[in-house]
């Protein structure tokens, strides 16, 4: 029986699918790695003008085959491990993103329309 103490989730091999972290107390973290195969999907990579930091605070829009999904780019989740500051979306069918719109922290936005799909996009806030 293990216990466990926290986990963490990201898509570690950058295939499309996202991969779990295991924290195991008194013992070893285990990688759960997803191998599945699914259909198209979109992994958003945001950063904050100036310092290129993680823009925690902002939310990502991600239009794609007649749905609209949205992501809050979040800090640390847990208490011994942090999960992937990026913003993974799963397309179904869609080959392409008809819109990925961020709102950054200080309210302004970035919009990019036909987005090829089964990529990571990063989306850098402009310089004011």
């Amino acid at each position: 029986e293990m216990c466990i103490r926290d986990r963490a989730q990201a898509d570690y091999d950058d295939d499309g699918d996202v991969d779990l972290l295991v924290m195991v107390l008194g013992g070893v973290p285990r990688l759960l790695r997803n191998d599945a195969e699914g259909g198209h999907w979109l992994t958003v990579d945001t950063a904050l003008a100036g310092s290129g930091s993680d823009a925690v605070g902002a939310l990502v829009t991600v239009e794609a085959g007649g749905r609209r999904m949205l992501r809050e780019i979040g800090g640390v989740t847990g208490y011994l491990s942090c999960s992937d500051a990026r913003a993974h979306f799963g397309l179904g069918e869609a080959a392409r993103a008809e819109r990925v719109s961020v709102r950054w922290p200080d309210g302004s936005r970035t919009e990019l329309t036909d987005v090829e799909a089964d990529r990571v996009v990063t989306i850098r806030q402009p310089e004011r």
